[in-house]
């Protein structure tokens, strides 16, 4: 489990939202298809799936975050999106720094 923002940085608990990469998702031996390539969004009310897709489409966990604040942390994704795929690529090749 990955913070996709370092501690210091205000994005970190942007909204009061977690925003956490799981690179066990995507190497042997679960090993799912990059095309599945999500991100998790945690907050107090619950959590969910946001894959990193054109669209960014989300899907809901156990007890969701409720679908009225889903724009909001899409427009803060998609704002961010060239550092959060940085990352995540770090992740997965094994470098960047927790």
């Amino acid at each position: 489990m990955v913070a996709i923002f370092p501690k210091k940085d205000p994005r970190r608990s942007w909204g009061g939202y977690k925003f956490w990469f799981y690179p066990g998702e995507f190497i042997p031996p679960i090993n799912k298809s990059l095309k599945d390539l999500h991100i998790h969004v945690i907050g107090k009310a619950g959590d969910i799936r946001v894959y990193l897709n054109s669209d960014l489409k989300i899907e809901k966990k156990y007890r969701g975050i409720p679908e009225h604040k889903w724009g909001d942390i899409k427009a803060f994704i998609k704002k961010h999106y060239n550092y959060i795929i940085s990352r995540v690529e770090d992740k997965l090749r094994g470098s960047g720094n927790n």
